[in-house]
């Protein structure tokens, strides 16, 4: 089973295309802050495009994620990267990220982070980190990052 995050106008077939915008007729109409409406375990791959710089907590949407993912589940996760001029011109991004943003949510962080926030449960893997143009709109610079779920 897929789920498309914050589809937008952007349905997929073979997904539960989820949004927190009615207007735009998701299968799922829901905002994920305040937890994603499924079963543990429930999902093989979940899509979430250009929707994480619009979360203020962070942490518990990545452990939704998680939490809804099957062991070895896969997200691929497309954000702007902080040095794109985009990434702080929208008003309603309220988070940027750089190439270590993800490895809070890996087994790395406890190399790296001192003092990482003890409230994180997830723990997923990075398969593929790429900074690249954005393939519907070439002036977008972004990061896609694919993490597998260790469980």
């Amino acid at each position: 089973m897929k789920l498309n995050i914050g589809c937008g106008l952007q349905k997929l077939d073979g997904y539960i295309n989820l949004d927190i915008d009615p207007s735009n007729c998701p299968d799922v109409e829901r905002d994920i802050e305040k937890g994603l409406p499924f079963d543990d375990n429930k999902f093989d791959y979940i899509y979430c495009s250009h929707v994480l710089e619009h979360i203020k907590d962070l942490i518990f949407v990545m452990d939704e994620i998680y939490r809804t993912l099957k062991p070895n589940g896969i997200i691929h996760i497309k954000v702007p990267p902080y040095d794109f001029e985009g990434a702080f011109s929208d008003p309603t991004h309220v988070r940027f990220f750089t190439p270590r943003s993800f490895k809070y949510f890996t087994k790395e962080r406890f190399d790296w982070v001192w003092g990482y926030p003890k409230d994180i449960k997830c723990i997923f893997e990075i398969v593929h980190f790429v900074r690249s143009k954005n393939k519907n709109d070439p002036t977008c610079i972004e990061y896609q990052i694919t993490m597998r779920a260790e469980k």
